[in-house]
């Protein structure tokens, strides 16, 4: 499942630059979006080896400034080989829990990131309330975080789609992590939002969709999301026909079986959760 250093599924560079690739305009369109300003202080938390950054960088200016965490070695040294390679200065990458961050430093930000982050963390909600404090007047921070169960795969048995579907319902209620993360936080976060005083939200959901023929970065980020629902659905039956054949859907085996991406019909399609908060 593509672990980093430090244990944590989905974090490994070279799967986050998979990702990155498979995604790469509609992250460009979300920024474009998001309506950075040149200037702005930003802070980004979990930025791994600076995908989200270097795009950033572009429209804050050599006037604006990037500060980049991340606890995971590995990333933080090839973020700053790429820094240094593409020549931009108004980033500054460092390795950093965001509590010791927090605590040692006391800039205050335009923009908080926070990118498939808060799934990986025990207390997310003490996260946003910390992060709003760093917060200078008219901030806001920026959560993007994603939902397994709202992916779509076609075709598909039925029969399957509705067993795996309940499943993951199960997981949802149970709070379940792989390696730390919740594949399924997305849908917490309303709850989250719910409980705070004086903020304001905007949403930007974000599409994926991927037909056929799909290329290798496609083809492995699709295979990986499956894996990752095997994972999950494995702690709730003991089918083992299911769990077969849903594996089979998606990796051919040396037989050279018909798979999901041979389909004429095939279509993946995910939704990235995109939420603007502002303080009162």
């Amino acid at each position: 499942m593509h672990h980093n250093d430090n244990g944590l599924a989905l974090s490994h560079s070279d799967w986050l630059d998979h990702h990155h690739a498979v995604k790469s305009p509609m992250r460009a369109s979300l920024i474009y979006q998001l309506g950075f300003s040149c200037g702005e202080k930003v802070l980004e938390i979990g930025c791994g080896a600076g995908n989200w950054t270097f795009i950033i960088s572009d429209y804050i200016g050599h006037k604006g400034h990037i500060s980049a965490i991340d606890i995971d070695v590995e990333s933080i040294t090839i973020a700053n080989n790429r820094q240094k390679v593409l020549a931009k200065k108004n980033i500054t990458f460092k390795k950093s829990s965001l509590n010791n961050f927090l605590k040692s430093n006391r800039d205050q930000f335009d923009t908080i990131l926070v990118f498939n982050t808060l799934s990986y963390l025990e207390t997310p909600r003490q996260v946003i309330l910390d992060s709003l404090k760093k917060l200078r007047p008219g901030g806001r921070i920026i959560i993007k975080d994603t939902d397994i169960a709202s992916d779509t795969y076609w075709p598909i048995c039925p029969e399957m789609a509705g067993k795996v579907k309940t499943l993951l319902l199960k997981a949802t209620k149970d709070n379940i992590t792989i390696n730390h993360y919740d594949p399924l936080f997305a849908r917490k976060l309303p709850s989250i939002f719910n409980s705070l005083n004086n903020i304001s939200i905007n949403t930007y959901p974000q599409s994926f969709t991927s037909i056929k023929p799909t290329n290798e970065d496609e083809m492995h980020y699709i295979q990986q999301n499956a894996t990752l629902i095997s994972k999950v659905i494995k702690h709730y039956t003991q089918d083992d026909d299911l769990l077969s054949s849903w594996s089979k859907m998606f990796v051919s085996s040396e037989n050279k079986e018909f798979t999901i991406f041979d389909s004429e019909d095939f279509m993946y399609s995910m939704t990235e959760f995109v939420f603007e908060i502002k303080k009162l």
